[in-house]
């Protein structure tokens, strides 16, 4: 893979300071370390876009902040979405993985965000930013909107387009993006990370302890005939795909893809609908949906989906983790008492709802 290197000279830059409101003289600052960038606009056009066979106009918009940096590209009437990946998450080796699993999904011909190669064939552009080397793909987008769960028609379209991937992926040999998806990784290094965030939570951290374990314990005794692994999208939520009444579910981000339990995308899915969807008779219907849609295309045991539960808990955990990495680019202020509490007001709910540990050992913290 051949990748192309522009941009200033990575690490840390040099800059005056003027002391305004003084009498002291500007003095050369020392050079300072950057744990995190926003590569402009303009930067991206000038410097990034222009490698491609876009036909002007070509617009450029910072779109999102995420672990990622997402920017919105207009070029003519056609809509694309370039990523900038960061450093800590997202190394060569597994954007090329990402690459080459999306590449492999075209003869399938599943509507998903494919990337696009630049007018020397490569798919991949490389940044000298100023925390150190960056990465940058250029994916297909299209028109449309986010899923909407409160429309049962684009639900079942989303389940379908879930067991048309799952399906697509069987006869792929590839490792996913994130290797293997299994209890070492999904459930203890998760917890090594959160864990020491939780030194002024000690029940909070006693029970995911006692969880850790109840979890491992139920993934490894899954029956054979229900542990469908695979490829999996690895954050299969409504979020990540949109609807075109035209054409159907357009999926994006597949960064998180690994080679795991299949069961896994759809507790993704329903992890995000219990927590987005306050009313249980209407998570219901949309979870039915979902199944409907997803049993046109794959089928799937009554004795697979009474699993899933155990995959949204294996989802929290995982968010916990996730979320305690992300520090140098979002900060640490919004890890407070208030997003631990709902975390774990959902892991305890899980844990209830499958009734692998004693929830009422670990009550929740008294707040008042």
């Amino acid at each position: 893979m051949q990748i192309r290197i522009f941009g200033t000279q990575t690490g840390a830059f040099d800059h005056s300071v003027a002391c305004i409101g003084t009498q002291y003289e500007p003095q050369p600052m020392s050079a300072l370390a950057v744990q995190a960038s926003i590569i402009s606009e303009q930067a991206v056009v000038e410097h990034i876009l222009c490698r491609y066979a876009l036909t002007d106009p070509v617009r450029c918009e910072f779109y999102k902040l995420g672990v990622n940096d997402t920017y919105r590209v207009l070029s003519a009437d056609r809509l694309f979405f370039l990523r900038i990946y960061t450093p800590r998450y997202s190394d060569p080796g597994a954007i090329q993985r990402e690459i080459n699993l999306l590449l492999a999904l075209e003869p399938s011909k599943l509507s998903v965000g494919a990337p696009v190669a630049d007018r020397d064939g490569e798919y991949t552009q490389a940044i000298c930013a100023p925390e150190g080397q960056r990465y940058a793909v250029l994916f297909r987008g299209g028109k449309g909107r986010s899923i909407d769960v409160r429309d049962m028609a684009q639900v079942r379209a989303f389940g379908a387009w879930a067991g048309a991937f799952h399906n697509a992926t069987d006869s792929l040999d590839l490792p996913g993006v994130r290797g293997p998806m299994n209890t070492q990784r999904m459930v203890y290094r998760n917890l090594k990370q959160f864990l020491p965030r939780l030194a002024k939570r000690p029940l909070d951290a006693a029970f995911a302890e006692q969880l850790a374990d109840q979890l491992a314990t139920r993934l490894a005794a899954l029956p054979l005939d229900t542990n469908d692994i695979g490829i999996t999208h690895g954050d299969l939520h409504h979020g990540n795909s949109i609807y075109q009444a035209e054409n159907g579910v357009l999926t994006f981000d597949f960064a998180d893809s690994a080679v795991g339990w299949r069961l896994y995308d759809l507790g993704v899915f329903l992890f995000a609908i219990r927590t987005s969807i306050p009313q249980k008779q209407q998570r219901v219907r949309i979870w039915n949906q979902f199944i409907r849609g997803y049993r046109a295309q794959r089928a799937i045991k009554r004795e697979q989906l009474e699993q899933v539960l155990l995959f949204t808990a294996l989802k929290q955990f995982w968010l916990l983790g996730f979320h305690s990495t992300m520090g140098d680019r979002h900060g640490t202020g919004w890890l407070n008492d208030r997003y631990y509490d709902a975390a774990f007001q959902r892991l305890r709910e899980a844990a209830k709802d499958l009734n692998i540990m004693t929830v009422e050992e670990y009550p929740m913290p008294d707040r008042q």
